[in-house]
């Protein structure tokens, strides 16, 4: 692949990567509230992933590593490694997992077999995210020390049986940071100090 698709020209890393990462701040203080994300208007493709790639070229550094699976895995890591100069590392081993679209169950289960402590950050671009019901949404019941009550998040463009096998590697120590970004518009994050489950 040639550089000219690999470098990401709509992102400016002191204005829009400052923006995004306070929305980030935001997002993960109020954990299951959807927060306008307002991203960069990103040349990545498909535009969908937008969001998610805003988010990761706000964090990322060659500090620490990604990982990238789903479809388009390979374009996708080397467009993040491009433009931010984070390590590529396998999915036990990684900082950040970016899951692009729908996975097997065994790529996901190599999260709960992880050889790095300190825990791990999974990103996901569903279709659409909002703090209301809406046809054919799932629904992700929250609570914790930072959640009044309970508060649900209704999302789609995640199937249940991946919804599911998230739930599980919540319980999976040293725990597992979750961030939804749908397209450029709502970001809602569930820390790993969040109870949730998906209400049937």
């Amino acid at each position: 692949m040639s550089v000219a698709p690999l470098r990401e020209t709509g992102f400016d890393p002191v204005v829009a990567g400052h923006t995004v990462f306070r929305r980030l701040l935001e997002a993960t203080a109020n954990p299951g509230a959807v927060v306008e994300l307002d991203g960069p208007h990103l040349m990545v493709q498909p535009g969908r992933l937008a969001g998610a790639c805003a988010l990761l070229l706000a964090v990322l550094d060659d500090d620490v590593s990604v990982r990238v699976i789903g479809p388009l895995a390979d374009s996708i890591g080397e467009y993040l490694r491009f433009n931010t100069g984070a390590r590529s590392a396998p999915v036990d081993a990684a900082d950040f997992v970016f899951v692009t679209g729908p996975t097997s169950g065994a790529q996901l289960s190599q999260v709960r077999e992880r050889s790095r402590p300190g825990g791990v950050t999974l990103i996901y671009a569903p279709e659409t995210l909002s703090p209301t019901p809406f046809a054919r949404s799932v629904t992700l019941a929250l609570a914790g020390p930072t959640v009044s009550s309970v508060r649900r998040l209704y999302v789609s463009g995640i199937d249940h049986a991946e919804i599911d096998r998230l739930h599980s590697l919540g319980h999976t120590p040293p725990g597992v940071d979750l961030w939804l970004a749908a397209g450029q518009r709502g970001l809602a994050v569930i820390p790993r100090s969040t109870i949730w489950i998906r209400e049937i």
